[in-house]
């Protein structure tokens, strides 16, 4: 409840300093907790992935590569990645891949490959997979190798 207050304060009035702040920490614990699986579930259900997917609009980078770490991790789980997969995140994450978005025209390489990885995961899932073909998100998605 706390990240999702603290996510929508944070979008709706983004000058407040101590709200960015509150992300950073709040994004960087729930990205080490979803290093553990039986964590993931947890996490899941608590409804985190919502708040996750929502700071994928956020203008900081350390907060969006935390939320896309995080994200990423709980996709290895099968609940929480239709979780995700069902909050409508594609088109965002093509965009940032794209640097497309007018917050995101700068994004790192890093931030651009967690979204490739998350999309790759989120792509087992059959509308997922239809919906990055509508966005024509497939050639992004070949010319992004994966991390090792």
């Amino acid at each position: 409840k706390i990240l999702q207050t603290v996510t929508r304060d944070h979008l709706n009035y983004e000058d407040k300093v101590i709200g960015i702040e509150v992300l950073k920490v709040m994004t960087n614990i729930f990205q080490k907790l979803s290093v553990e699986p039986s964590q993931r579930l947890w996490l899941t259900a608590c409804d985190v992935p919502r708040s996750l997917v929502l700071l994928l609009s956020v203008k900081d980078l350390s907060v969006l590569n935390c939320a896309l770490y995080a994200l990423n991790n709980m996709a290895r789980s099968d609940q929480a990645r239709v979780m995700i997969g069902e909050l409508n995140c594609v088109e965002t994450l093509l965009f940032i891949i794209e640097g497309q978005m007018q917050d995101h025209s700068n994004s790192s390489s890093t931030t651009k490959q967690l979204c490739s990885e998350l999309l790759r995961q989120l792509c087992s899932l059959d509308p997922i997979l239809k919906e990055v073909h509508l966005y024509d998100g497939i050639p992004l998605l070949s010319q992004r190798s994966p991390r090792r």
